[in-house]
């Protein structure tokens, strides 16, 4: 893989990994500082700069070049975002219900979501709109990581009985 400086790399270094790392690392440090309001307009910004650069990365995928390399922060940004939604969303929840469900599905919905994002079974091409693609998305991963973590249970439970 190349990247914009022209380097070769080996393919488990992956830029758009370590700014996700980078990007998380200012916020935590800025939020003890500024608070509720960088979580606001981180929100609000990599929402944009997701949508735009999700709209020139979908636009152009066919196009060999540097358009191919937007994927990786494009996919990093619209993380950043879905995360800050998730907390601006759940912030009236309280925590520990939301923590909990966290923890107990988030193996199975990380194991899942990419059959629904990037396999031949996508529903990010399911309408022409990409906000109902994202919200459809999103759901069936939330789901299928709910109906796997169950239907293993199941089976340990089988399993420890026979």
């Amino acid at each position: 893989m190349f990247t914009f400086t022209g380097i070769y790399l080996q393919s488990y270094f992956r830029p758009g990994h370590i700014l996700c790392y980078i990007v998380g690392y200012v916020l935590s440090v800025t939020y003890r500082d500024y608070g509720d309001k960088v979580i606001y307009n981180t929100m609000i910004l990599s929402g944009v700069v997701a949508f735009v650069l999700k709209s020139v990365y979908f636009k152009n995928v066919e196009m060999i070049g540097i358009w191919s390399h937007f994927h990786d922060y494009s996919h990093m940004v619209l993380g950043l975002f879905i995360t800050t939604l998730l907390l601006v969303l759940l912030y009236k929840v309280p925590q520990q219900r939301v923590v909990s469900f966290s923890d107990k599905y988030s193996y199975e919905i990380y194991i899942i979501h990419q059959l629904f994002i990037l396999s031949p079974l996508t529903l990010m091409d399911l309408t022409n709109y990409l906000v109902v693609n994202v919200v459809v998305t999103l759901l069936s991963i939330g789901i299928s990581g709910i109906v796997l973590k169950t239907m293993t249970r199941k089976l340990q439970k089988t399993i420890k009985i026979a």
